[in-house]
């Protein structure tokens, strides 16, 4: 599934995303396969934000089984190559990690991605940039903040 994402702004710019899934459609066929990590970075680039699961990932990185040292590869993977992702915690602090998980992928530094790391690493000058672009300054940041980045549930509490 590819989906079109178009923000304006009240002060008149504007920001485009598409948004590409790789799960299986109706016909069970997969959308995206990606070989490695530097192929997935074709993709980013072509696609702006892919949607992949920690399954897809893990085979890209050449691992069979998911966990915390294959998590922290992922992470490492992505990094050297340019790649963020979100949500954060689905790699960075995730106790069970399962490969049906998902996180989008993104070039950090560029278009939209500099959007997403002023939303997902809070930094004064993320600040700034989320004011420039909203004109509607710290409420709206701390709204896309919540949107995006949740707080994680309070793992005390029991259903």
């Amino acid at each position: 599934m590819v989906v079109f994402v178009r923000a304006v702004f009240p002060n008149g710019s504007t920001t485009c995303a598409r948004f590409v899934s790789t799960s299986p459609n109706k016909s069970g066929e997969r959308l995206i396969a990606i070989k490695n990590i530097s192929a997935l970075g074709k993709q980013v680039d072509e696609k702006t934000i892919v949607v992949l699961t920690l399954g897809d990932l893990r085979k890209a990185i050449g691992y069979e089984r998911l966990g915390k040292y294959v998590l922290d590869e992922i992470s490492s993977s992505l990094e050297g190559d340019g790649l963020g992702y979100f949500p954060l915690d689905v790699i960075e602090a995730n106790p069970e990690p399962r490969q049906y998980q998902e996180v989008r992928v993104y070039r950090r530094g560029k278009g939209i991605g500099k959007v997403i790391q002023a939303v997902t690493d809070p930094t004064p000058a993320g600040d700034r940039l989320l004011r420039e672009n909203s004109g509607q300054g710290m409420e709206l940041i701390q709204q896309i903040r919540a949107l995006v980045c949740p707080d994680p549930p309070d793992p005390r509490r029991t259903r």
